[in-house]
C-alpha cells in the first residue's frame, strides 16, 4: 500500500512508486502532462532489495514527446558513489519497460516451464529468459535529454508560391523554409516529406525537385518530419505548344486601347502589341499590372505571353489656362494658352512696364485674389485670366472725408470752410464735441464709398444737409 503524496513529503522518503506519484502530481499541478511508467531489472542492480520492479514518470513536452524522469533511483543509498544519481531524460540500458506495451505473451518461466508474461518493449538489452511475442517491438528506448529551448518552429513556407511549370523544362526546384517564433528562419528542405495529390501531373523527390509529367494542376504538400507542420502550394504544368494564355486589358476614364478593353487568348510565347489612345482633354499616363520593368510609360507596349497577364491603361485629365495682359505690362509665364494635368498648382506673376502699375486680375479668379501678385492657384478646370495695368499718374486720389467728397463739384463747396471753422471753434477742445468729431471720421470713409457706389444718394445727402449748411454759414 502506497502512502499519499502529502505523507511522502512529510516523511522525507518513500518507495519509487510513491516518489513517482508525487512527481506526477507536482507536474500536473504545474500544467504539464505526466504519466506513470514501470519496468524491471536484475535484482543485484537495484539499490533496494524488496523486488525487481522499478517505477518512474514520463512528462510530455510539445514537439518532443514523452520524456522519462526517474526521481527515486538513489532514494536509499545516496552516499554510494556507484549508484547513478537521479537523472532526467535517460533510462539505463538494462531497464525493461513493461507498461507501454499491450497484451500478454506466453514465454518461458525462469524456474522452469512456461507462463503468461506481459508483452515487453525493451531497450538495448534482452535477457535469455524473456521471450517476446511475434508482434513488432521497439528496441533501444534510451532517451538522451536535451533541455527544450524557447525557440520553436511556427510554420513552413514553400517557395516559389503556386508556380507555373513548362512541360519542356522538365520541372522546378522547390525549397522549404521554417519560420520560428523568435523570427529566425532556416531552410529545412532535406527534412521534408512531399506528397502530390495528382502524381500523374508531377511529383517531388527528397531533394525538393518537382518533376513535371503532363499538363495539369496538382497540390503539393510539404510535411516536416519532426514536427508535422505542413504547407501546400498549387503547381500548374503547362504544355508549351498547346497552352492558351489569357490577356485582360482595361482602361481608366479618359481613353481606350487597341485592342479594345477586354479579354484575349494567345498561344504561349506570342508577342502582343497594345496601344493607348487618350480622349480630348486627357493624356496617356502609364500602364499598370503585369508590365515589364521599365516599360510603364511606353506607348505602344509590347508583351510576350509567357503567363496569364492583366494590363491597365491609365489616363490623366488635363485643363487649359489662357493668360492675357492689358496695356502697360506682361506676365510670367508669357500671355498664351498652356495645358496642365488637372490638379496642378500654377503660379502667374504680373510684371508692369515703367510708368505703369498692376491694377488687378480679371477673368476666372476669386474676388479675394484679384489684387494678389504673384497669383498661385490649383487648376481643376479650364480658366482664362487677364493681368490689368494702369498709368501711375492716372490713379485717382480718393478723399476719406465725407463732406469733402459730397460738396466738391457742387455749388456748396464753399461751405466746407464754415464746417471746418465750426469744428475748430465749437467742437474741438470740448469732450462731447471731440467724441462727435471722432465718430464722424470713423464713419466718413464708409459714407464716401456709399455715394461712389450709389451716385443718386449724393443729391439726397446734399438736400438733407442744406438747412445745416445755411445755419453754419450765418453762424460763422
Amino acid at each position: 500500500r502506497w502512502d499519499p503524496a502529502p505523507v511522502v513529503l512529510e516523511n522525507g522518503h518513500g518507495s519509487c512508486s510513491e516518489y513517482t506519484m508525487l512527481f506526477i502530481a507536482l507536474c500536473r499541478a504545474a500544467g504539464l502532462p505526466a504519466r506513470y511508467q514501470g519496468g524491471s531489472r536484475p535484482r543485484d542492480d537495484l539499490p533496494y532489495t524488496d523486488e525487481i520492479f522499478h517505477r518512474w514518470a514520463e512528462v510530455y513536452f510539445p514537439a518532443i514527446g514523452w520524456v522519462p524522469v526517474d526521481s527515486t533511483w538513489n532514494d536509499t543509498r545516496v552516499d554510494d558513489p556507484q549508484i547513478i544519481a537521479p537523472y532526467f531524460g535517460l533510462l539505463i540500458s538494462k531497464l525493461l519497460v513493461t507498461t507501454t506495451g499491450g497484451g500478454y505473451s506466453k514465454g518461458p518461466d525462469p524456474e522452469g516451464g512456461s507462463k503468461m508474461v506481459r508483452y515487453l518493449k525493451w531497450n538495448y538489452n534482452c535477457y535469455n529468459y524473456w521471450e517476446p511475442s511475434e508482434a513488432e517491438v521497439e528496441i533501444d528506448r534510451k532517451c538522451y535529454w536535451n533541455p527544450p529551448s524557447a525557440r520553436k518552429m511556427a510554420y513552413l513556407k514553400i517557395k516559389p508560391r503556386n508556380p507555373d511549370v513548362r512541360l519542356s523544362r522538365g520541372g522546378i526546384n522547390l525549397t522549404v523554409t521554417a519560420f520560428y517564433n523568435d523570427e529566425s528562419t532556416q531552410e529545412v528542405t532535406p527534412k521534408i516529406r512531399w506528397k502530390s495529390n495528382q502524381p500523374g501531373v508531377g511529383q517531388v523527390d527528397s531533394q525538393g525537385y518537382f518533376a513535371a509529367w503532363e499538363a495539369g494542376t496538382t497540390l503539393i504538400t510539404a510535411t516536416h518530419k519532426a514536427t508535422g507542420l505542413k504547407d501546400t502550394i498549387l503547381v500548374t504544368v503547362v504544355d508549351d505548344q498547346t497552352s492558351q494564355l489569357i490577356l485582360t486589358i482595361t482602361a481608366t476614364t479618359g481613353g481606350t486601347t487597341k485592342p479594345a478593353p477586354g479579354s484575349y487568348t494567345y498561344a504561349q510565347g506570342k508577342k502582343v502589341k497594345i496601344e493607348a489612345f487618350p480622349d480630348d482633354h486627357y493624356r496617356f499616363g502609364s500602364w499598370s499590372g503585369d508590365v515589364p520593368a521599365g516599360q510603364e510609360e511606353a506607348n505602344p507596349l509590347f508583351l510576350t505571353m509567357d503567363t496569364h497577364k492583366s494590363i491597365t491603361a491609365n489616363f490623366i485629365r488635363q485643363s487649359t489656362l489662357t493668360i492675357s495682359s492689358g496695356n502697360g505690362g506682361t506676365t510670367e509665364p508669357s500671355p498664351g494658352t498652356y495645358t496642365y494635368d488637372a490638379g496642378t498648382e500654377v503660379t502667374i506673376k504680373a510684371i508692369p512696364e515703367a510708368q505703369y502699375e498692376f491694377s488687378g486680375w480679371s477673368g476666372d479668379i476669386e474676388s479675394s485674389q484679384k489684387m494678389v501678385n504673384p497669383l498661385t492657384f490649383t487648376l481643376e478646370s479650364d480658366k482664362s485670366i487677364k493681368a490689368n495695368f494702369q498709368l501711375k499718374e492716372e490713379k485717382k486720389e480718393k478723399s476719406g472725408c465725407f463732406l469733402t467728397s459730397l460738396f466738391q463739384e457742387s455749388e456748396m463747396v464753399k461751405t466746407l470752410v464754415s464746417f471746418r471753422k465750426f469744428r475748430d471753434k465749437y467742437l474741438l477742445g470740448h469732450p462731447l464735441g471731440e467724441k462727435l468729431v471722432a465718430l464722424y471720421y470713423r464713419w466718413s470713409p464708409f459714407l464716401v464709398d456709399l455715394i461712389e457706389k450709389h451716385p443718386s444718394l449724393k443729391a439726397v445727402f446734399l438736400a438733407a444737409l442744406s438747412p445745416v449748411t445755411f445755419s453754419l454759414y450765418f453762424i460763422s
